[in-house]
């Protein structure tokens, strides 16, 4: 930050004088981006991932953590929370620029805006009772799908996630991972989730399925795009057993790092827009194709019924995506609509 103040008050010393009021508010936007692109560079950002490896092995996590995080997570964690530095606002904040797209609101406040036309609330006894047949579905959930999970592994083994190959198999007297999984520090073994499935056929009355996302493993340190992607293509297939439609949105976890989705509008993770779209072509309309790919969202009708399903991304108003620290208040125009009584 210090950089970015040396560049404010060169430009101040040039006084409105000197230069029209539009170039000492373009000359701050342009000395802000040229600090963000020096944060980016490759020495800033080993230095970064050196010191986060060193406080992370004194915090007591393990060297394989601590050093899979270092290397696929903190690049892009670190780059993401550049976007803090809004030149836009912090130009026109610090009285250089008349003009400002975007002014930080809290949450609060936000959020008090977009409810303010909703309606009243309304207990269940008071509804209208409705004589039409009940829609029947299946919603699932944070799978957490583990392909990396064996049978007979160390259930306690040092790392956030166990069972696992690099668990380790233990001793005489250890507890063991079993072969449909482990109530604890592990996620699910891909046999139990086909089991969940084949059960889940013997519901021959569902309208559609509801499917929320969330399906890589915790193994934060060694996750990938394209092992988020191989996830959520498996489960896919999985699903399209039962016949009917799925009505899917992305979770948390499936950006990369987890909570970390691009909300600038620079499409850094259209790879992942992409691939779901790929992977649930079957189950999407051209409309819902449409908004999807611009911002993750969707509306539908379920056939049939008149029954609206509006789909959310979560990342769009999560504070722990690093993407939104420059502007945290729906950049993408999910939930600003709301705004319409």
């Amino acid at each position: 930050m210090n950089r970015i103040f040396v560049i404010l008050v060169v430009i101040l010393s040039l006084g409105s004088t000197c230069l029209a009021r539009s170039l000492i508010c373009n000359a701050c936007i342009s000395g802000i981006e040229t600090y963000k692109s020096y944060l980016r560079s490759g020495s800033v950002v080993e230095a970064e991932k050196r010191k986060y490896y060193e406080r992370c092995i004194k915090s007591g996590s393990s060297r394989l953590f601590c050093a899979g995080r270092r290397d696929n997570v903190v690049p892009y964690e670190y780059k993401a929370q550049i976007s803090k530095y809004n030149s836009d606002e912090m130009c026109w904040s610090y009285g250089l620029c008349t003009d400002v797209k975007y002014v930080k609101d809290p949450h609060k406040s936000y959020a008090a805006k977009v409810l303010a036309h909703s309606p009243p609330y309304t207990t269940y006894e008071g509804l209208a009772p409705n004589r039409s047949k009940p829609i029947k579905f299946l919603v699932v959930t944070d799978i957490h799908m583990d392909f990396d999970y064996r049978e007979g592994k160390k259930v306690t083994c040092g790392e956030s996630i166990c069972c696992r190959t690099t668990s380790g198999n233990g001793g005489p007297g250890d507890e063991h991972s079993g072969l449909y999984g482990h109530i604890g520090k592990c996620d699910l073994p891909v046999i139990t989730t086909q089991s969940f499935i084949d059960h889940a056929t013997k519901f021959t009355d569902l309208s559609f399925v509801l499917y929320l996302g969330d399906n890589p493993a915790h193994d934060m340190w060694e996750q990938k795009p394209e092992v988020h992607l191989k996830g959520l293509k498996k489960f896919t297939e999985m699903l399209k057993v039962l016949k009917v439609p799925v009505y899917s949105v992305l979770g948390n976890h499936e950006g990369y790092p987890c909570d970390q989705f691009d909300a600038t509008g620079a499409n850094q993770h259209q790879w992942v827009i992409e691939g779901a779209l790929d992977a649930w072509r079957d189950w999407f309309t051209p409309q819902m194709k449409e908004t999807f790919r611009r911002n993750g969202c969707y509306s539908v009708v379920v056939p049939g019924t008149t029954l609206k399903l509006i789909a959310l991304t979560p990342f769009t108003m999560m504070s722990s995506n690093r993407y939104l620290w420059g502007n945290q208040t729906d950049p993408l125009g999910v939930v600003s609509p709301a705004h319409d009584p």
